[in-house]
């Protein structure tokens, strides 16, 4: 090559390095890393404690035993420090859902279920005279709540709404019972009802007190348990020809089938309003189910984003039943060392994101480019890369479950459902000092979550 070619080709590497730089940028700009930290809230005193719901502050409701498992409460954790939101002289209550303004939907039991609403710690009985008993579920921001109704005379229980401490009937689809688990900050509700003549169930919305029926993915039955602020529903539906059945997302009336970890059977339990959907999946091989989240229609198993001092202390993600607007998930672990069942909380702890990387490589090549002066020896390079194998390592689980452990290839330490509640995780050591930036590219939407139900198979109204 002639020096004056060697001269063109010069002039024109920095703009060459600028445009490359740019594209990764843009390229870059659509993916941010994350990763969840994992944290066990604990119980009253005894052995066991449920997640139901979490609200955009970070507030946790369900329920949890006291010392002794001699009771079951239900239970607020502020932070981390479960606060007992007591029984009105019953002997049992759980929370289900909890709004922004930290008010509280569940049930007191009391020679029967009462539904409840808190206040703080003041609770309201929304049961009416005449009620052979009442079930509360899902909230929303103004404070309606839905749940079901049995009153006397009545052949079956029916969906209801409670405005303040007023019932209304949200009807059936011509059946003679109804329920609703979820209701959304318009006043739609999603649940279940019966057909004319029929007593299977099929998943349900509600306008008011109009129900459509929502249909399935070809087999007799399906339910519905949340809803978000577009009217996005999600649950499970029996598959054509079979009685399997897989987590569902209805958008409109059309069913959309979220798919498994590999196993017969899912079911998605919440849905936020960026469409996350959080509940369980079986796995393909394994013989106990894994909390999930979809992004989509993507199943991730939740217990991919434990770190190995979590799995080594015994615990597993068996369900994921709440999810907020900032991607926090709560369900239910069991730790397979003592047989205790806690609730969780996955928080998501946000790390470099690749527009970050971006930037700093646009920087770096900028900088690459500047003229210099001429060299007289080509330097060797001295940069190291990390081995693609050992970031892809799998890492098998206890009793040979294969846990999906990755590294998730997006520049933080440790691990990244679940599901959705509710398996295992790749490790990279920390404090490299070195930003690899294709290995952030590399692991662009390699996320892996999932586990289990708690209390119940679909269609108990115990979800």
């Amino acid at each position: 090559m002639s020096a004056a070619t060697t001269e063109l080709a010069s002039l024109f590497r920095p703009a060459a390095l600028l445009l490359s730089a740019v594209t990764l940028l843009a390229v870059g700009g659509n993916a941010i890393a994350a990763a969840y930290q994992f944290i066990d809230l604990g119980t009253l005193g005894g052995r066991y404690s449920y997640a139901y719901g979490i609200n955009d502050a970070g507030q946790v409701v369900g329920n949890s035993s006291g010392p002794g498992d001699l009771s079951q409460n239900a239970t607020l954790w502020n932070g981390h420090t479960p606060i007992d939101l007591g029984t009105l002289g019953g002997s049992y209550s759980v929370a289900f859902g909890i709004n922004g303004s930290g008010q509280v939907s569940g049930n007191i039991h009391a020679g029967a279920y009462r539904a409840t609403r808190w206040d703080g710690t003041n609770a309201t009985d929304l049961g009416m005279p005449g009620d052979s008993y009442s079930y509360a579920r899902g909230i929303n921001a103004a404070g309606q709540v839905v749940g079901e109704r049995f009153r006397s005379g009545d052949l079956a229980y029916r969906a209801t709404r409670w405005d303040g401490t007023t019932p209304t009937d949200l009807g059936t689809l011509g059946g003679i019972s109804s329920t609703a688990f979820a209701i959304n900050n318009l006043g739609q509700a999603a649940g279940y009802s019966m057909r004319p003549g029929s007593a299977t169930q099929i998943a349900t919305r509600w306008d008011g007190t109009t129900p459509i029926d929502l249909g399935t993915l070809g087999g007799p039955s399906s339910a519905a348990y949340g809803i978000n602020d577009a009217g996005q529903v999600i649950g499970f539906s029996n598959l054509a020809g079979s009685y399997d059945y897989h987590a569902t997302r209805w958008d409109g009336t059309t069913p959309i089938d979220l798919g498994t970890l590999g196993g017969p059977n899912s079911v998605a339990f919440a849905i936020n309003n960026r469409g996350q959907a959080v509940g369980f999946s079986d796995v393909v091989r394994v013989p106990r189910r894994h909390a999930v989240l979809w992004d989509g229609a993507t199943p991730t198993d939740l217990n991919s984003f434990l770190d190995l001092a979590t799995l080594n202390a015994g615990w597993y993600l068996d369900v994921a039943k709440g999810i907020n607007d900032s991607g926090w998930i709560v369900g239910q672990a069991v730790n397979t060392f003592t047989g205790e069942q806690h609730a969780y909380l996955l928080s998501v702890a946000p790390v470099l994101s690749e527009p970050g990387t971006c930037v700093l490589l646009l920087v770096g090549l900028c900088l690459a480019g500047l003229p210099r002066g001429r060299r007289h020896a080509a330097c060797p390079n001295t940069g190291t890369r990390d081995d693609a194998a050992t970031l892809d390592a799998q890492v098998r689980g206890r009793d040979g479950q294969d846990l999906g452990r990755r590294d998730r290839r997006r520049g933080h330490c440790g691990p990244v459902p679940p599901p959705a509640g509710v398996g295992g995780v790749g490790h990279r050591a920390c404090g490299t000092g070195r930003l690899d930036l294709r290995r952030r590219l590399a692991g662009m939407g390699d996320h892996a979550v999932g586990l289990q139900l708690h209390r119940g198979e679909p269609g108990c109204r115990d979800q």
